[in-house]
């Protein structure tokens, strides 16, 4: 565990603003001491984890109902003692006791250094304090799901286990500076050139963990769904032209389309991607399929396997069992999707003379309202909830829309998880180690400044090398109270 100030600090950590129940959080040496200010006079406050209703006492205000939570250091986010006061969310209120405590000598937390406790007191690593605010500025499920993913994920622990490795190379090799009249055999260097090979063997192993490799190969994009449910409609809808064949009769599509499909992120960003639309599937079981249909829904399957992300067209006239099953596919897959259900079309011509277009939008919005705009799969593995999203063919508005989704989903994924700061750092490592595994025990001495250079580089992403400019630009990012 890392030293850290005895100041004891304190801020709301929900946002400002209306809401049920605002959080104060306080942590330091004097949490618990503080909060006894507070309690009733009868009340003493537990040193140990704890969660407990009561009332809390502020000059000029009446009592204040309070849920109450202690932490016991080591064992608290922060690896301090801490408090967590859960109040009414009147904003004034909370200011009210803000400043209270802030008289009693607490110091009012700066941006992310409960998280940053949380680093020098060893809980978490730099590059879980990077994925936790991930998470919080995450602004997608796909963003939310891939930092929770790296939190619990073993990349830290991985890296701590290479770190060890060089530790013991570098005693190693203190160990020939320091006696060099001992003859190292020939079967001793190769032992020791074989261990840094090794460390570098695993730290390479790492490296594609934080640079995505650029794609040669477009993204690609599939449209599938129930017979007749507008995917070639779609298609040519996204494509701006007409490729795709539609009309009423169902199973119009029986041969998988493809084309070049063009649009832009909010940053101007130009994608380019394959759009697939597949044949759609039937509510009939397999075996009653006839041999054409089996032969397309089989390539559609393996198809299926092949894309980068799927848009499923929901039809709410239809039995939502045979649709469901067919997203279970696609979450066995692990296929990211999203759920969009096509509204009615019908020409200008007729919905200028009776309304019927209307009408139709009408209808369709009402039966998805019905079945409550989500719906949720379940696989052996796993559950999931999506929701359902209502689009228009004929608002170029709403297709844009769609377009900007998917070209920053894209962006997410190409962009990866880590900071180009903690890229730098890690090549810092993985280079030194690379100069040294070249060096023979001839340059003894470079080699050690080699394998100190790649020990400190990792020591920075595990936590274990402390420097304040680089807690100082990342913890800035983070908002007052995590």
């Amino acid at each position: 565990m890392i030293p850290f100030t005895a100041t004891t600090i304190i801020a709301p950590s929900t946002p400002p603003g209306e809401g049920m129940r605002s959080i104060l959080r306080i942590s330091g040496k004097k949490a618990f001491e503080a909060l006894e200010t507070v309690l009733p006079s009868n009340f003493s406050c537990p040193r140990k984890f704890s969660a407990f209703f009561t009332s809390i006492h502020i000059p000029h205000l009446p009592p204040i109902p309070a849920l109450v939570l202690t932490m016991k250091a080591p064992h608290s986010y922060t690896t301090e003692d801490m408090v967590e006061l859960h109040l009414p969310g009147a904003q004034a209120l909370v200011e009210e006791v803000l400043t209270f405590f802030l008289s009693q000598g607490l110091s009012l937390a700066k941006p992310g250094e409960f998280t940053q406790r949380a680093y020098l007191g060893g809980r978490i690593n730099l590059m879980e304090a990077e994925a936790i605010l991930a998470l919080i500025e995450s602004s997608s499920e796909e963003e939310l799901a891939f930092a929770q993913k790296f939190i619990s994920s073993s990349r830290g622990q991985e890296m701590k286990k290479v770190r060890d490795l060089l530790a013991e190379l570098l005693a190693e090799v203190h160990g020939f500076i320091d006696f060099p009249d001992y003859d190292v055999e020939p079967e001793e260097e190769d032992a020791f050139h074989q261990k840094i090979q090794e460390a570098w063997q695993k730290l390479k192993s790492l490296e594609s963990a934080f640079f995505q490799q650029e794609r040669v190969d477009q993204p690609r994009i599939a449209i599938w769904g129930m017979v007749n449910s507008g995917k070639s409609s779609l298609f040519n809808a996204l494509l701006g032209e007409s490729k795709a064949l539609t009309s009423p009769t169902p199973f119009t599509t029986r041969d998988i389309l493809e084309a070049s499909f063009n649009f832009h992120s909010p940053s101007q960003r130009k994608w380019t991607c394959r759009l697939v639309d597949l044949p759609g599937f039937h509510d009939k079981e397999s075996a009653d399929l006839n041999e054409l249909e089996q032969l397309a829904y089989q390539r559609t399957l393996e198809t299926l396997g092949e894309m980068d992300f799927v848009l499923f067209l929901w039809n709410p006239k239809e039995p939502e069992k045979v649709q469901k099953k067919h997203l279970e596919v696609l979450l066995e897959k692990n296929i990211p999707l999203r759920i969009l259900s096509i509204q009615e079309r019908v020409s200008s011509q007729d919905e200028k003379q009776n309304g019927a277009g209307k009408q139709q939008k009408k209808d369709c919005k009402a039966r998805l309202e019905n079945s409550e705009n989500r719906i949720e799969i379940q696989t052996q593995n796993q559950k999931k909830e999506f929701e359902i999203t209502l689009l228009s063919l004929t608002s170029q508005e709403e297709l844009e829309a769609l377009k900007e989704e998917l070209a920053t989903y894209f962006s997410f994924q190409e962009r990866g998880f880590f900071s180009q700061q903690q890229r730098e750092i890690f090549l810092r490592s993985l280079n030194a180690l690379e100069r040294a595994a070249q060096m023979d025990l001839s340059s003894v001495e470079l080699m050690a400044i080699e394998i100190e250079e790649a020990l400190d580089a990792l020591g920075i992403l595990t936590g274990e090398v402390v420097y304040d400019e680089i807690l100082d630009i990342l913890f800035s990012r983070f908002c007052i109270g995590k």
